[in-house]
């Protein structure tokens, strides 16, 4: 609603009280920069148990416009900047690979957390124009 994420859980004795039952929402996470034989659904499991669960793996048909990469649909912890990627070990050497989240809420360029914008985050920025920034942006 309104550009926001609205978190519902199913009711429980003291559910009102465990503020940890509602940082969780469900995001689509898309993953790129894979190898072309990476792009299956077991690797998007794999990878996407980066965050607290998986729920579906879609990997496009190829050829399309978007390019190469895959869906998840994971659980995101919305109380942690969102994960901007993760490196994974292909063939002895690193790589990274980038996420980029699908109908995103809004969230904050500065520290990465989602409800809130940079004009009302309560983290310090840093002044000397160093790369951290711009670690988050509408790219994300």
């Amino acid at each position: 609603m309104d550009n926001q994420v609205l978190v519902l859980n199913r009711w429980s004795e003291g559910v009102e009280d465990n503020y940890g039952a509602f940082t969780t929402a469900p995001l689509w996470v898309q993953m790129w920069n894979l190898p072309v034989h990476w792009l299956s659904k077991e690797v998007g499991r794999k990878i996407g148990a980066i965050f607290k669960e998986v729920k579906e793996v879609i990997v496009p048909q190829a050829g399309g416009k978007e390019g190469r990469h895959l869906k998840v649909l994971a659980l995101v912890d919305l109380s942690k900047p969102l994960l901007r990627g993760t490196l994974v070990n292909v063939a002895e050497s690193l790589k990274w690979v980038a996420f980029k989240y699908e109908r995103c809420p809004d969230f904050c360029y500065s520290c990465g957390i989602v409800g809130h914008g940079e004009r009302t985050c309560k983290e310090q920025r840093n002044s000397s124009g160093s790369l951290l920034e711009h670690q988050y942006g509408p790219w994300l």
